[in-house]
């Protein structure tokens, strides 16, 4: 994804939709401050921010013979950097997440609710998600992908965590690595043998 989020383009991209409203509002320049302080953007309401990514979240997974035709379509180079190959059903994602440390307060929050807007959407199709990171991740985003209820595994660049990965993309769920924020190493595997 873009970040920040180039709010301006998605509006642009979303023209004749209620989420053209996305664009930043710039005040006339006769109500900027007396002081001659520069007329600064206000952000869009977080409700349409986070309904924008429940809708992308869920056209991002859905797929579907008129994909081509969704919002997903319209926007989706100005909301994501990079792109292969065509929009289709997914069965799992994997999330990692990298808030720049650039970022205004202000585009910090609009990132925020259109994240979680898009992890909403994306639960609601009823797919897996998971949310990784390597072990010498700083700082961490294990208690972010908490805070939304995902799966997650904190030590991607080991064994041990690859395979919870796998074990998290078919069910199991909890917080899975080597880090104070996990809940074990692996998942507990239901029916598993313990003789050799």
């Amino acid at each position: 994804m873009h970040e920040p989020l180039d709010l301006a383009g998605i509006a642009q991209a979303a023209e004749g939709t209620r989420f053209q409203a996305l664009a930043p509002a710039v005040p006339e320049a006769s109500e900027a401050s007396a002081g001659g302080a520069a007329p600064t953007t206000s952000a869009p309401e977080p409700e349409l921010l986070e309904g924008f990514g429940t809708i992308i979240g869920k056209q991002l997974v859905s797929g579907g013979a008129n994909v081509e035709r969704e919002l997903i379509s319209r926007v989706r180079a100005r909301l994501l950097t990079a792109f292969d190959g065509q929009l289709g059903k997914l069965d799992e994602v994997v999330i990692v997440r990298n808030e720049p440390t650039t970022l205004t307060a202000e585009q910090s929050k609009s990132a925020g609710e259109f994240d979680g807007g898009l992890i909403s959407g994306i639960a609601a199709v009823g797919i897996p998600i998971v949310g990784v990171e390597l072990s010498n991740a700083e700082p961490s985003q294990i208690p972010w992908y908490q805070s939304k209820d995902l799966s997650s595994v904190d030590d991607l660049d080991t064994t041990a965590g690859q395979a919870a990965l796998v074990y998290a993309l078919t069910g199991s769920h909890g917080s899975f690595g080597v880090k104070p924020t996990a809940d074990s190493l692996l998942p507990n595997v239901v029916g598993a043998s313990s003789q050799p």
